[in-house]
């Protein structure tokens, strides 16, 4: 309900497998979206690996009913799980979260970058909006800045804000952006 006052901005919620395997996930989701007035384009489910455990085929019908809906998906935490690509090949994904763990890496591990950019490029490559996740330094963000990475996401961005402290963290956030556009060009 409070994300409906901010039409502009997208929502992303975090699915455990429990609640997504759950019989009346769709049903309550559609309700949910319903009750609220809530434009299902700006809301993003967000599933990490350990949803597809089970069954495929019910799990692959359970994320075309999502997207059906007009709701998107990402997978979050890529990388962690031991199947990952075939996650990717086998289910419709809009968004890949790259794990925090590979950006963690990125100052002191010479190896990380190039791993970073293959996992960007394999996300372009698929048709999906990329996001790195767990940006804690400025250095960090630089480098992210310089890939074709679509989204940041981390403390070093924002510490989480309660719902009436949006705008102004909006605000804070695009100042920040105009300043580190006008550096770099």
């Amino acid at each position: 309900e409070a994300a409906a006052a901010w039409p502009h901005l997208g929502f992303a919620v975090n699915v455990s497998p429990t609640q997504f395997r759950h019989p009346r996930f769709i049903e309550d989701l559609r309700d949910t979206l319903e009750a609220c007035g809530f434009e299902p384009s700006r809301l993003e489910i967000e599933v990490t690996e350990s949803v597809f455990a089970d069954n495929d085929i019910d799990i692959l019908k359970i994320l075309t009913q999502v997207q059906d809906m007009g709701v998107r998906v990402a997978l979050d935490d890529f990388g962690v799980g031991y199947s990952s690509l075939s996650y990717l090949r086998r289910f419709p994904f809009d968004t890949l979260k790259i794990d925090r763990s590979f950006i963690a890496d990125l100052e002191v591990a010479p190896h990380a970058h190039a791993i970073l950019s293959t996992i960007i490029d394999l996300g372009e490559a698929l048709g999906m909006k990329v996001v790195a996740e767990g940006i804690e330094t400025r250095q960090q963000a630089m480098i992210l800045q310089r890939t074709n990475c679509d989204r940041l996401q981390g403390f070093y961005l924002s510490r989480p804000v309660p719902s009436a402290r949006i705008a102004e963290a909006e605000a804070r956030l695009s100042g920040e952006s105009q300043v580190a556009m006008s550096l770099r060009g």
